[in-house]
């Protein structure tokens, strides 16, 4: 056997022993990978960052919109069911509650497109509560001038402004009004709401 730095004896004695020196020789290096090291390393979660945190995985829902008597006419359309929202004051509804894993909200994106080139304006008003709540508890709004659309072209808009303070548990009403528009007509197809995990 080679004489060398983890083994500084021409016969160092049986196998056992060779092991154990060279580990005790290896292990007071600056740098060395040890058990010690081992076992912290071993505690760290997978995809966990630098600070030892973990990032939590974003998730995310769709909700279709509701039909709602005169102001909504839900069609199919290329290939699509839409709610078709095309004069002043119209408005598509949804309603979904807040799931068990919700940590913080990322977005709330209307899905929609326009029949012609234009802009138009809108206004979202929410209301949420929990069960056993008033359903008034929590409202909220949010509302945008001159939105601009390209005919035929899917836009997304965030409505997280007016979903501030939504928890688990929560049971929410979302309405999407149409305020002003230089459009032929909207076709909305639904709102995905994406979230990190709690």
């Amino acid at each position: 056997m080679a004489v060398g730095k983890y083994l500084p004896e021409a016969n160092p004695g049986p196998a056992e022993a060779v092991g154990a020196t060279i580990k005790n020789l290896y292990e007071v290096e600056a740098n060395a990978y040890t058990d010690t090291k081992d076992i912290k390393l071993s505690g760290i979660a997978e995809g966990a960052d630098v600070t030892g945190s973990i990032t939590p995985p974003t998730r995310s829902f769709y909700v279709w919109p509701q039909k709602v008597l005169l102001y909504t006419d839900i069609q199919y359309v290329d290939g699509y069911p839409t709610a078709k929202i095309d004069a002043l004051g119209d408005y598509v509804a949804f309603s979904f509650i807040i799931p068990s894993d919700f940590g913080s909200l990322v977005a709330a994106k209307i899905k929609l497109w326009s029949v012609s080139n234009g802009t138009f304006d809108w206004t979202v008003t929410t209301a949420f509560a929990a069960d056993g709540e008033d359903n008034l508890t929590h409202t909220d709004s949010d509302t945008a001038n001159g939105q601009g659309l390209t005919d035929d072209k899917f836009v997304a808009i965030d409505l997280a402004l007016a979903l501030t303070d939504i928890v688990v548990g929560d049971n929410v009403g979302l309405t999407f009004t149409l305020d002003a528009e230089t459009i032929t007509r909207l076709h909305v197809i639904g709102l995905e709401i994406s979230y990190t995990e709690a």
